[in-house]
């Protein structure tokens, strides 16, 4: 299948070998045994698909999940991670979907959560991040905390991929995940000075095989409006790492024995790795068409 945009094609990925393989791992697995947040996870990838498919299964499997989750997980509402949780309602209203009773209690608990946080919580980018999104920040409290994080220069290179991805949240935050589109004027000149930076991290951490990095780098670059070749070479690298079965990511037999993986490797590392690429594939996808729209 070939999804294409404006100057974007990601001719191959192959959705439907991604769609059956997600109903499977939705249908073989029991879910109550695991994490609520690989259920978010698997729930906002087949809505990655089904935005480019629009596959009737692929539909009726959403609702499935959708309603599963209102069902059975209240219990676990407090166990999940407010950013995964945060991120799967923003991709259910993307789609227009009512949020159910269990997304309507769990944002109030995270926008009460937050609320309440002390101390140097406030400080770090994720939380932020969240804050923004719950609108317990004002726009120009926004500015002023990335102003007084971001890092435009040399220095960036020298960050490890916990910082690296601390930056990017920061990108994510000002720009809205791409929704604002006009920065105050020293933070486009900003985004100027990091273009060449974030393109040589991108190639540095496709050679070290960090998928999510690599993702959280080229939406990134779509948020900030880089130019199509960037992202081309970018979801290229990130089309052929799908396997044969639709699934993402290549195991190395050392590294993964080393980090003692469990034996769930598709909850525990692929479906991870797909939700990170998908979301990817569907913002570049999405905002390269809103381009061609608007011509």
């Amino acid at each position: 299948m070939i999804t294409h945009t404006n100057n974007i094609s990601i001719k191959n990925w192959d959705v439907v070998k991604t769609e059956m393989w997600l109903i499977k791992l939705w249908r073989d697995n029991n879910w109550m045994k695991q994490d609520v947040n690989k259920l978010f996870q698997l729930l906002s990838c087949m809505i990655f698909c089904a935005e480019h498919s629009r596959n009737k299964e692929t539909l009726n499997t959403i609702e499935e999940i959708f309603e599963y989750i209102n069902t059975y997980c209240f219990s676990k509402i407090d166990e999940s991670n407010p950013l995964i949780f945060t991120m799967t309602y923003h991709h259910l209203n993307r789609i227009d979907k009512i949020p159910n009773r269990f997304f309507q209690e769990g944002a109030l608990r995270v926008r009460e959560n937050l609320k309440n946080i002390q101390g140097d919580l406030k400080d770090d980018e994720k939380v932020f991040f969240l804050m923004d999104r719950y609108n317990l920040v004002t726009e120009e409290q926004t500015i002023q905390f990335v102003r007084s994080k971001i890092i435009d220069d040399t220095r960036f290179l020298l960050l490890d991929a916990e910082d690296i991805e601390k930056q990017l949240y920061l990108w994510f935050l000002c720009t809205s995940l791409g929704e604002r589109k006009v920065l105050p004027n020293d933070l486009k000149q900003s985004s100027e000075n990091i273009k060449i930076l974030l393109s040589g991290c991108l190639l540095a951490e496709c050679q070290k095989y960090q998928l999510i990095l690599v993702s959280l780098l080229l939406r990134t670059m779509n948020y900030l409006s880089y130019e199509s070749e960037l992202l081309i070479e970018g979801t290229d690298f990130l089309c052929f790492q799908q396997r044969f079965n639709g699934s993402f990511g290549y195991l190395n037999p050392i590294t993964s024995k080393k980090n003692h993986l469990t034996e769930n490797i598709n909850i525990d590392f692929h479906l991870p790795t797909l939700y990170e690429i998908l979301w990817t594939f569907s913002d570049i996808i999405k905002d390269k068409s809103e381009q061609k729209n608007n011509e």
